[in-house]
């Protein structure tokens, strides 16, 4: 059964990335990659470092394909240091990601509402001098 580090290297090496490029362009030395080549294993900051680096969704190496049993697949949480699975993790991932995007879309209304009263406040100001000069 291949695991999820298993997948990713096999899936960057289809796409012609080697250990070197991996290294070059996370600044994961090249003997922390061949260690967690060799042992299938690593931390989930590296995990999400390579997968973002190189544009690759941890969801698309799951789906890939390749029977996973998730039930023993337990990685340490980068936010806290439980081990936790990995569906756990994507779905506090998943959950966060909602929440950001609902946080986001007020904010840019809010920015729209500040600007619409920027622009009110300058055109009673333009309107006021204009008012004091006759």
């Amino acid at each position: 059964m291949e695991n999820i580090v298993e997948k990713l290297f096999e899936s960057l090496k289809t796409g012609g990335v080697n250990q070197k490029k991996i290294s070059e362009k996370t600044g994961i030395s090249r003997q922390n990659i061949g260690r967690m080549m060799s042992n299938n294993d690593m931390k989930v900051s590296q995990l999400e470092l390579i997968c973002d680096t190189f544009e690759v969704k941890i969801r698309d190496i799951l789906d890939a394909g390749v029977m996973f049993d998730y039930s023993d697949v337990l990685v340490e949480s980068m936010y806290n240091g439980e081990m936790k699975s990995i569906f756990e993790l994507y779905k506090e991932d998943r959950q966060q990601n909602k929440k950001l995007i609902a946080e986001n879309a007020v904010l840019i209304e809010n920015s729209k509402k500040i600007q619409t009263l920027e622009k009110l406040v300058k055109t009673q100001e333009l309107t006021i001098e204009l008012l004091q000069k006759k």
